[in-house]
């Protein structure tokens, strides 16, 4: 059975016996988990499909309710009718897995902003090392006893 996340637009499509073109009277209606008839728009309760090929219909609505959900496709000048379901869920895996992907996606940029931090620690400590090393080859070419002129 097929599942979609509460409040997530669910869209059908049906292709029509014989891909019968032309078809005006096909319809969708969908029957929430309690029984009670879904208003596609305030008091309508049935949705006419539009065709996007030659034969094939679509039409979508968002289901605001969970458990298991009823549609019916029919034509009454083709003899269509068409029953399925499907299980109205609050969380949707894909949803889930997509978001996901998306946090694993910014702890990878931010593990690489990481190494960059630490190759440029690395540099500064180089570079400090460097330093420390100048100085001593300084402090070994002092020598002691000298003047100052006023």
């Amino acid at each position: 059975m097929n599942k979609i996340a509460i409040n997530k637009l669910r869209t059908i499509k049906y292709v029509a016996s014989e891909f019968t073109e032309g078809l005006t009277d096909l319809i969708l209606t969908a029957r929430k988990p309690d029984g009670t008839p879904f208003e596609f728009e305030v008091g309508v309760t049935e949705l006419t499909l539009t065709e996007t090929a030659d034969g094939v219909y679509e039409g979508s609505y968002t289901p605001d309710a969970q458990g298991i959900w009823t549609e019916k496709v029919s034509s009454a000048t083709n003899g269509d009718k068409a029953i399925g379901s499907v299980k109205v869920v609050s969380l949707d895996t894909e949803d889930v897995g997509g978001k996901v992907d998306t946090v694993e996606g910014k702890v990878d940029t931010a593990n690489s902003k990481l190494d960059t931090v630490d190759l440029k620690a690395d540099g500064i400590k180089t570079d400090t090392e460097s330093i420390e090393t100048k100085i001593d080859d300084l402090d070994t070419q002092i020598k002691p006893g000298g003047y100052f002129a006023n």
